[in-house]
């Protein structure tokens, strides 16, 4: 999927770990109940995430993802995306 984003100009998708559980319902809402609206929602934010990070600096990207919680583990670990507008 990240080859035909970049292929098209677009940001790709990183899926952190905190964000993972909701990932893992939007597929399951997909495959199981043919639900198409969770897994668009959930891409999306993810790409605008993605796209909220300065991957350019290699101490800046992992700084501003653990501001986020994005390395958080568990079905309680949320992300907080405000924190990367804060960063930047």
């Amino acid at each position: 999927m990240n080859a035909e984003l970049v292929a098209g100009i677009q940001e790709r998708i990183i899926i952190p770990t905190a964000y993972l559980t909701d990932y893992l319902s939007s597929l399951k809402a997909l495959s199981h109940n043919n639900h198409t609206t969770p897994i668009i929602q959930t891409l999306d934010v993810a790409q605008n995430c993605t796209r909220s990070i300065d991957w350019n600096s290699f101490a800046q990207a992992p700084a501003m993802l653990d501001a986020t919680n994005a390395f958080e583990d568990g079905e309680n670990a949320r992300l907080d995306w405000s924190q990367a507008a804060v960063e930047e």
